[in-house]
């Protein structure tokens, strides 16, 4: 996920090939990278040095003063510069994060033996940038913003119990998860996928458990942030369409097998 508003398909596009140029440029410069571990709520643009910064782990909220612009996650390489805090810009974890640190004068040294790289990191500057464009113009059209949280959770830690109230729906953002009822697996949640809809809708307390099977990052909405999020995002409610649509089919499957 990129941010909590729509946005059109060529930022999904250059959000993938963002990713993949940042693998290879990371690799490339490992000699020279410092890995570091941040506490939670660090504010990245202030604590560490100017460079490029490659998250190995995490996942970053970047505001312009109080607006949200992006989130930043796991595989993205971010720009840092001392102007940015200066200008009102912040780039926070709320769950800490680890990271590569790739400060601009040892990559300076490095670039000018491997001109291949450079290539690669120029070409990642002016995409990074058009990404930013992108969303900037994505911003113009929307003033509403809901105020969504993320939660964290280690392999083993219960998500949503069975039986509990349902007051919030979740998406994944990153990790995997295991769903059971009365302790018997049932099914799965992968990345992007939206779960505990139905009793959310339904005001109904929660018919099954869902636990972390990888680490996990999770983002909350209760219903006012819902409401919001789908008008900015409609694209959220063809997740849920699929999401139903794919367990309705699984339970015809599983009442076809049993019944044969």
């Amino acid at each position: 996920m990129i941010a909590y508003i729509e946005v059109p398909p060529e930022a999904t596009r250059i959000d993938e090939t963002l990713k993949a140029l940042a693998a290879d440029i990371t690799k490339n410069c490992a000699a020279i990278g410092k890995t570091e571990r941040l506490d939670n709520n660090t504010d990245l643009f202030a604590s560490v040095p100017s460079g490029w910064i490659f998250i190995r782990n995490g996942v970053f909220k970047y505001y312009f003063g109080k607006r949200l612009i992006r989130l930043y996650s796991t595989g993205d390489l971010i720009p840092v510069t001392p102007d940015l805090h200066e200008y009102g810009c912040t780039c926070n974890s709320e769950f800490g994060a680890e990271i590569t640190i790739f400060e601009t004068a040892a990559l300076g040294h490095y670039l000018e033996k491997d001109p291949r790289t450079a290539e690669q990191l120029i070409e990642y500057h002016i995409m990074h940038a058009t990404m930013m464009h992108i969303l900037c113009a994505a911003f113009m059209t929307e003033e509403l913003q809901p105020d969504l949280s993320l939660r964290s959770y280690q392999p083993g830690e219960i998500i949503i119990a069975q039986g509990d109230p349902a007051h919030e729906i979740y998406q994944m953002i990153q990790g995997d998860a295991i769903v059971t009822v009365d302790e018997t697996e049932v099914g799965s949640v992968a990345s992007g996928e939206v779960f505990g809809e139905i009793s959310f809708f339904t005001d109904g307390t929660r018919s099954a458990t869902v636990t972390a099977k990888t680490e996990c990052m999770v983002q909350v909405m209760g219903k006012d942030e819902f409401i919001t999020l789908v008008k900015l995002k409609p694209s959220v409610n063809l997740a849920i369409s699929k999401t139903l649509s794919h367990r309705i089919v699984e339970t015809n499957r599983k009442i076809t097998d049993h019944t044969d």
